[in-house]
C-alpha cells in the first residue's frame, strides 16, 4: 500500500496556478485515507467523504459528499481551499507521492502538501463533521 494510506494529512500549502499559499494551522484543512478505501476532505467550511481507488501514482476519487454549509465571506485561504479540495469531485487521478512525513497530492491544476497528523485515519468521521 502507498504511504498515505492509513493516515490524516494536515494540508499545509496550496498551490494553484504557479501561486502558493501557506494554510494557517486554524484552518483546519486535511485528507484522511482509510485502509479500507474511505476517503475524507475537510477544508475550512465544509467536509467531504467517499471512496477512493489506488492507481498507479496516486488515487482517484469517486461517490464523494459534502456537507452543504454556505460561505459568503472573502478570505483568499478558504476560497483557495474550497475549490482545491472540490477538485477531488471530478473523479480525475489524482497523483501522490510520499516523502517521509509529507505528502504531495497534484489533481486538476491544485497541489496540496500535507504533514501526517494522526496515525489511522478515524472512520466513520465523528458526529458534526
Amino acid at each position: 500500500m502507498p504511504g498515505f494510506t492509513g493516515y490524516k494529512w494536515a494540508v499545509e500549502t496550496i498551490s494553484h496556478d504557479g501561486t502558493a499559499a501557506p494554510v494557517p494551522a486554524g484552518y483546519s484543512v486535511y485528507l484522511e485515507f482509510t485502509p479500507d478505501g474511505h476517503f475524507a476532505a475537510k477544508e475550512p467550511v465544509n467536509f467531504h467523504s467517499g471512496r477512493y481507488t489506488l492507481a498507479p501514482g496516486g488515487f482517484t476519487t469517486s461517490g464523494l459528499g459534502m456537507t452543504m454549509k454556505g460561505y459568503a465571506g472573502s478570505d483568499p485561504i478558504v476560497l483557495l481551499a474550497q475549490k482545491a479540495i472540490g477538485a477531488f469531485h471530478s473523479h480525475s487521478r489524482a497523483h501522490a507521492t510520499v516523502r517521509g512525513d509529507t505528502l504531495t497530492v497534484t489533481m486538476n491544476g491544485y497541489t496540496l502538501i500535507a504533514q501526517r497528523a494522526g496515525a489511522q485515519a478515524n472512520w466513520p468521521p465523528p458526529r458534526g463533521m
